[in-house]
Parts: C-alpha cells; structure tokens; sequence
C-alpha cells in the first residue's frame, strides 16, 4: 500500500464501514482502527487506487493515501 516492502492487510466491516490497519513491525503486528484515528463516521478503502474516503463531516467524503507510513489527505 505504501511501498515499504511490507505487506499491510486492510480490513472494513460493517454498515459503517469500521476500517483497520494491521502491519508488521519489527517482528510485532500493529493494527490501527482509522475511524478513530481520523475522527471519521465511515472509512472505506480502494485497493485498485490506494485511496483511502473518510467520511469527517454529515455527507462529505474526502480522500486520503498512506506515505511514509502516514495518512495524507490528497487535495
């Protein structure tokens, strides 16, 4: 996803599209849930763009990557 070498596996479930991130790091799993990361009602992931859709405001979706192990909002 982010073309660390590491291989991250994405996970979304639920009407409200709950999203988690799991990625090895030094030999430990670590997972983070984007909703609350990103303070988002829904989260959905594109695997054919890399683009993360967060839903922060009632009805406004916007678009997110992952760089450098980061979340960046694409204007």
């Amino acid at each position: 996803m982010d073309q660390d070498g590491i291989k991250e596996v994405v996970a979304t479930v639920g009407t409200a599209a709950e999203t988690t991130l799991d990625k090895t790091a030094n030999d430990l799993l670590a997972s983070a849930n984007l909703n609350e990361i990103m303070n988002a009602s829904l989260v959905i992931y594109d695997p054919k763009t890399n683009i993360f859709k967060a839903e922060v405001s009632k009805g406004r979706l916007s678009n997110w990557r992952m760089e450098d192990n980061q979340l960046q909002h694409i204007h």
